[in-house]
């Protein structure tokens, strides 16, 4: 989705285990999103995983204190994909 708005009222639809989010929505819209849903979510609350362009990315400590575990820098590998989803592969 490409709102804050969207994104709350999806996760509260569907509660998914993991809400990945990309850190750039505007108005920082993905630590509001994190934040409401700390709010409304009745029985658990996702994980959360911030995606952003920039390793370094200003809004970093801000993310953390909202709720994101991991912040992923884009384009994200499919093994560290993998690792979050706790999925393995075997080795080759």
């Amino acid at each position: 989705v490409r709102s804050a708005k969207r994104a709350v009222a999806i996760t509260e639809q569907f509660r998914p285990e993991i809400v990945f989010l990309d850190l750039d929505l505007p108005d920082n819209g993905s630590i509001a999103v994190a934040r409401q849903l700390a709010r409304v979510t009745r029985t658990r609350r996702p994980r959360l995983i911030a995606l952003t362009k920039q390793d370094d990315h200003p809004m970093r400590e801000q993310a953390r204190a909202a709720g994101f575990e991991r912040l992923l820098v884009k384009p994200v590998s499919h093994e560290e994909l993998d690792k979050i989803l706790g999925i393995s592969r075997p080795a080759t």
